[in-house]
């Protein structure tokens, strides 16, 4: 047990499989017993963090919470961290250090630029620990730095991708399926197309949105036409049949997303297998606490899929949950997917074994989300007519536009000391895009939640407020 901000806190680690650490498991559940609270808040990390990472969000996020405690509050909190294994391309900007202006502070990263295109996919060995796995990666490295014009060099690395992709069980929700599209696309089609897509991010195109007024209809984007990106020259598209370096970047891109779909699983995963039935047992040991759950990105997905792993037939410890620009499916919780009404989203139902509000926090501002899932999800008969609206809601994201074909109105994310009025077993949809606006491409403000607004909102579905 440690402490953040005065309040207890502890560690849970599971790795890919959901299989908790055992002795972190063990102090977890016995010195909660043994701590005469009244909550827990349990809150995963999402992509791209490493242990020291997900560390440092803790400490911020956690740190903001006794702060906007009400004066004279009888509650007891203590808070826990989940750590999971979602290193991913350490590439990537941290965070915006901009709190003092509103923006998200910053906490550690893992690795900041790389040494060479491919040193960031080397660097994925820590998620992939397989020797298989790591054979692949290597010589996808090395394919990105020597960067070839030769076309059958980016057909390689993609058939080298699609090796990947079988090392990792492929069994997910329909509603979550998109990006296996990739898998079966032309080599170049698909490096051209996430070339487009990072000039759209670069240049800031994606983020203007519309939100509709009928919350189970999605958003109205301003959605650029992928096939249309110019070229350094002003030519049109990506050069399609000439392997350059922008090629090159493209498929890398590609790759990225696709490795982001593998942790997608990992998550529901670990989620399911790992954190649910840890939470089972806190209630169990406990009946008297209240559980709140908060994940970020693929965290949302974690913390999401643990009410799975729940006794359906006990009174459910969780009493609020909140999500921070989720990274799937905005249809994961509908009892019938608009598209198909046959099926159901994989956690149909599982709203009710949350005894309190649960909370999508979303943003406009979010191009991991809103822009480059639905992008990985397109096929070869999508590109004649570039992004549309209709493909962004079939494989919209809750980060982008929040919990879809549930019935969940929407609110802008509200000042501190604010009221909301809030359901139980419900979704109320929270837009963030005020307030989660700061980052660069090509996530944008994915990682921008470092917000008392934000804390505030999942204190009052709590019920600490």
């Amino acid at each position: 047990m440690q402490k953040i901000a005065g309040w207890d806190h502890w560690q849970i680690s599971f790795d890919r499989a959901g299989n908790a650490d055992a002795a972190l498991r063990a102090a977890l559940l016995d010195q909660v017993a043994r701590a005469d609270l009244t909550d827990l808040i349990v809150m995963s990390h999402g992509w791209n963090t490493s242990p020291q990472a997900a560390t440092g969000l803790y400490e911020h996020w956690f740190g903001m919470l006794p702060a906007l405690m009400p004066a004279g509050s009888s509650a007891r909190l203590g808070t826990v961290g989940v750590y999971w294994p979602a290193m991913l391309w350490p590439d990537e900007a941290p965070p915006v250090d901009d709190a003092a202006d509103g923006g998200a502070a910053a906490f550690p990263e893992s690795a900041g630029s790389a040494d060479s295109p491919g040193a960031p996919v080397a660097a994925l060995s820590e998620v992939y620990p397989d020797p298989g796995q790591q054979g692949i990666l290597r010589q996808l490295a090395a394919l990105l730095d020597a960067q070839s014009p030769d076309p059958r060099e980016l057909g390689r690395f993609h058939e080298l991708m699609r090796q990947l992709g079988d090392t990792e069980p492929q069994a997910i929700s329909a509603e979550d399926s998109g990006p296996l599209t990739m898998l079966d696309e032309d080599a170049e089609t698909l490096a051209a197309r996430f070339a487009a897509a990072l000039d759209t991010a670069a240049f800031g195109l994606a983020t203007a949105q519309e939100v509709s007024g009928d919350a189970d209809q999605g958003g109205a984007a301003v959605l650029p036409d992928l096939t249309l990106a110019d070229t350094d020259d002003g030519t049109a598209a990506a050069g399609m049949g000439q392997i350059t370096g922008r090629l090159w970047n493209g498929a890398k891109e590609a790759l990225r997303q696709f490795t982001y779909w593998q942790m997608k699983h990992r998550a529901g995963t670990v989620g399911q297998h790992g954190l649910g039935p840890v939470l089972a047992e806190l209630g169990r040991r406990s009946p008297d606490l209240r559980l709140h759950l908060v994940g970020h990105s693929f965290g949302a997905r974690l913390v999401s899929f643990s009410l799975l792993g729940l006794d359906g037939g006990s009174p459910s410890p969780v009493r609020s949950l909140t999500l921070l620009e989720g990274a799937f499916s905005h249809f994961t919780f509908a009892t019938r997917l608009p598209h198909d009404p046959a099926r159901s989203g994989a956690l149909s139902g599982m709203m009710a074994r949350v005894a309190g509000p649960l909370l999508a926090c979303y943003s406009s501002h979010d191009t991991a989300v809103g822009l480059f899932y639905p992008v990985a999800s397109m096929t070869s008969n999508d590109d004649a007519a570039g992004l549309t609206d209709e493909l962004m809601f079939r494989w919209g994201a809750v980060g982008h536009d929040g919990a879809q074909a549930v019935a969940a109105p929407v609110v802008p994310l509200r000042d501190v000391s604010a009221r909301y009025s809030l359901a139980a077993s419900q979704f109320t949809n929270i837009d963030a895009s005020r307030i989660v606006c700061h980052g660069k491409p090509p996530s944008g403000a994915h990682s921008d939640i470092v917000h008392p607004e934000l804390a505030w909102a999942m204190l009052t579905a709590a019920g600490l407020t």
